[in-house]
């Protein structure tokens, strides 16, 4: 590695945040097999570990944030049950976050659905993990039943696959997590993931720790699959069980489509960033 991109990497650390193990631990993964042993050392020493995050594998459409502004997407994540990791664009992010109450957010989703929309498709087509794509594939063809105003089968398409990847992939959460799993129920692991963020305190062990992409991604499925049998009153938000239980203008509301695609979108694109290959 000449100098230059030495310093180059070295101009990385001096600016970037401390994104965390998981980037890193990816990046030391791929250089075994890229790079002689001497450079294959310096890509996994501790300076590395600390500028990388290497911007490309963070949401590009998050990159500008100021810090208070990722906890401030981790709570509108939480309370709408959505993701923005990755999609939809940065005018769109600072819409939701600009909004001043959820009202206000699914105003912003209803207004800008048809760019929302282009930004999901565009997102998924970055997917290119063996086992992600096929299910990509499908929340491609949910985003495209969305556009063509099928808005019923969008939900149902979309919000099964979030159900298939979690399904097949939820232990590489638990182990980004490094926690055991306590039963296979969607609740319980998004209940483990939720206990990740450390709200006021222990925000420099969140930064480095690993756990800002991870929440990011995954942080809006706290309430996804809370148990829903009938004839409880309908969720009052989106509630993937519910959908699945309880058919009607009451449950399938327009936004739903969104919200599944945004969360499963996020999912995917984590997924396809630390799911070994």
């Amino acid at each position: 590695m000449t100098s230059s991109a030495i310093a180059r990497m070295n101009s990385i650390q001096a600016v970037s945040p401390l994104w965390g193990e998981s980037i890193a631990a990816l990046i030391a993964e791929r250089s075994r097999v890229l790079f002689p042993p001497h450079v294959r050392d310096w890509l996994s020493s501790e300076a590395l570990r600390r500028a990388l995050s290497i911007p490309a594998l963070l949401p590009d459409n998050l990159m500008e944030l100021e810090e208070g502004q990722w906890y401030q997407l981790l709570d509108i994540s939480n309370e709408d049950r959505l993701s923005v990791a990755w999609a939809p664009n940065r005018q769109v992010v600072t819409l939701l976050l600009e909004a001043s109450d959820a009202a206000g957010r699914q105003g912003v989703l209803r207004d800008r659905k048809e760019e929302i929309l282009r930004d999901l498709t565009n997102s998924l087509a970055q997917i290119d993990h063996p086992e992600i794509e096929e299910l990509a594939s499908f929340a491609a063809r949910a985003a495209a039943c969305e556009a063509d105003g099928h808005t019923e089968a969008a939900v149902s398409l979309a919000v099964n696959v979030l159900d298939s990847a979690l399904e097949k992939h939820q232990s590489e959460i638990h182990r980004q997590l490094n926690v055991r799993p306590k039963g296979s129920g969607r609740h319980s692991l998004t209940d483990v993931i939720t206990k990740g963020h450390p709200g006021a305190t222990g925000r420099e062990r969140f930064f480095t720790s690993g756990s800002l992409l991870l929440l990011l991604a995954t942080y809006g499925l706290h309430g996804v699959f809370e148990s829903y049998k009938w004839p409880s009153p309908p969720d009052s938000k989106f509630n993937r069980n519910m959908l699945a239980h309880r058919v009607g203008v009451d449950t399938y509301k327009p936004h739903y489509s969104l919200h599944a695609l945004l969360l499963t979108n996020a999912l995917l694109r984590w997924l396809d960033i630390q799911v070994p290959r």
